[in-house]
């Protein structure tokens, strides 16, 4: 993880990621925004209805979900 030197995403699920930090590292406060690039978008993508575009921390487009729920 780019804002925390050492860390990794050790497992994703549909409501929470587990994150590694290094033994010396103080860990992030519950409620911290963090940035995520989950390996596998599929369940995250179809519990919303629409995907927000980000760039730079800027919200430049947003993208419907059409399959919103229909996940198989």
């Amino acid at each position: 993880m780019p804002a925390i030197p050492g860390s990794f995403l050790r497992r994703l699920d549909e409501y929470h990621g587990y994150l590694s930090v290094p033994d010396a590292t103080p860990r992030p406060p519950v409620g911290t925004v963090m940035t995520l690039v989950p390996n596998h978008v599929c369940p995250v993508v179809n519990l919303f209805d629409e995907l927000l575009v980000v760039e730079r921390g800027t919200i430049v487009g947003r993208w419907p979900v059409d399959a919103r729920g229909h996940l198989s």
